[in-house]
């Protein structure tokens, strides 16, 4: 697959990326349609850096070449942050099995952990998304429009993981989204038993639920929902039923938990 994606990109490619950051016209995952800001629909976009902008970047696919979760837990061992898998993979390591193909990998850190990545910028290309956009960043705090990264090698074309900030509280994680679901920090994450750490099955499905992309995703979606379901236990079905109550008390997986 990745082969005919570089083929596509660079018969679209005007200005080589080797050097600047691009935009996708197309994600998946929360990626998994989670947590995306980039416009599915942009093909053009100006980059920012050192105060200057690049235009003329168009491109038909973007290209990634996913980390491994054993790649992730190398590369956040390296930082002093909390870390979870998230989107599509994280029901991977739930369930004990590749469910289904991935064409990329999502993160979840805390926002106010946000300083601790910054070393992340020595030794990898580390990009703010927004509107279509992304921009190097420079290390600094993010304003609150600001959630996510795409991280990749320095020269590559490919991306190799992407970066979810979450809100917290005190003590509690926040669902972005609606700020009445909330839990402890310490509630949100489970670990597989080679200790890669991965969002709870009823945090990553709740992402799903309510996708930013979700008619375009929602069969996917609710194909993962049905692959978790069974291994759910009452507490995580009560907690799910609940939170998608709160939202919708009409969402079509409430009847199901």
């Amino acid at each position: 697959m990745f082969s005919r994606l570089r083929r596509l990109f660079k018969q679209q490619l005007t200005v080589g990326l080797a050097n600047n950051c691009g935009t996708r016209s197309s994600h998946n995952d929360l990626s998994d349609g989670e947590h995306a800001s980039a416009s599915p629909d942009c093909r053009f976009v100006a980059i920012r850096r050192s105060g200057r902008a690049w235009h003329g970047v168009t491109v038909s696919e973007y290209m990634w070449e996913p980390l491994t979760p054993g790649e992730l837990q190398a590369v956040y061992a390296s930082v002093d942050v909390q870390w979870w898998v998230a989107g599509g993979v994280a029901l991977d390591l739930f369930v004990g099995r590749e469910t289904r193909a991935h064409s990329d990998i999502d993160t979840a850190v805390l926002r106010r952990d946000v300083q601790g990545l910054a070393p992340l910028r020595a030794t990898w290309d580390v990009c703010t998304v927004r509107d279509g956009g992304l921009t190097p960043w420079d290390g600094g705090e993010l304003s609150d429009e600001h959630h996510q990264f795409w991280v990749r090698r320095p020269g590559a074309e490919a991306w190799a993981f992407e970066i979810l900030l979450e809100v917290t509280d005190a003590a509690d994680w926040v669902y972005r989204r609606d700020a009445r679901i909330r839990r402890p920090v310490a509630s949100i994450g489970r670990q597989t038993d080679g200790s890669i750490p991965y969002l709870a099955p009823e945090i990553f499905l709740l992402y799903k639920s309510f996708a930013t992309d979700a008619k375009r995703y929602a069969a996917r979606n609710t194909t993962d929902f049905g692959v978790a379901l069974p291994l759910l236990d009452a507490t995580c079905r009560g907690w799910l039923r609940a939170a998608l109550t709160v939202i919708d008390d009409k969402h079509p997986w409430i009847p199901r938990l």
